[in-house]
């Protein structure tokens, strides 16, 4: 059975139920990305991998269990990855607050999402071209703001350009 090299949420679902049951005990894992997206928030795009940003233990503890999955399936080994941990300083600092989690009856993954404020804001800092129309779905309500430029406010200390940008995108929209 080869899922393929792009991933719906059937597909997520069924990758991650294989993973549960290879897993042989807990695994906490935080989904951020496009599958966070799909999984949860509506979008009805591909992706071609799991973007963890926080993974109890390390996405590394569960490398031989990935990579077989990756063969049977016909994928990439990064089809799950924790390279997007590094973006995580760019989250509001309560975001753990207001993950979501994936429902889908696992027994060892403990599987949560990035909100879709949260998820937004990833997007947005990152603003690459395959994130346009993710953010344009993903567009918060008017009383999700405060958090956007709470966020907006703290990646400016770090990061200007990405703070500049996610304000200028916002104004260009008409949200501030």
């Amino acid at each position: 059975m080869d899922i393929g090299k792009r991933l719906g949420r059937e597909q997520l679902i069924r990758l991650l139920k294989e993973l549960d049951a290879r897993a042989g005990s807990a695994v906490h894992l935080i989904i951020g990305g496009g599958a966070a997206g799909i999984l949860a928030h509506g979008l009805t795009r591909q992706t071609m991998d799991i973007d963890i940003l926080c993974g109890t233990p390390p996405v590394s503890a569960l490398h031989e269990k990935i990579v077989r999955l990756a063969e049977k399936h016909g994928l990439p080994e990064t089809w799950i990855n924790d390279g997007a941990k590094g973006y995580a300083r760019y989250l509001p600092e309560d975001f753990t607050q207001r993950l979501t989690p994936l429902e889908i009856n696992l027994k060892y993954l403990h599987v949560q999402i990035l909100s879709k404020i949260d998820l937004f804001i990833m997007k947005l800092a990152a603003f690459r071209p395959e994130d346009i129309e993710d953010i344009r779905l993903l567009e918060p309500a008017r009383d999700k703001l405060p958090i956007v430029m709470k966020a907006i406010e703290k990646i400016s200390l770090f990061d200007q350009k990405a703070a500049m940008r996610m304000d200028m995108y916002l104004k260009e929209k008409g949200y501030v």
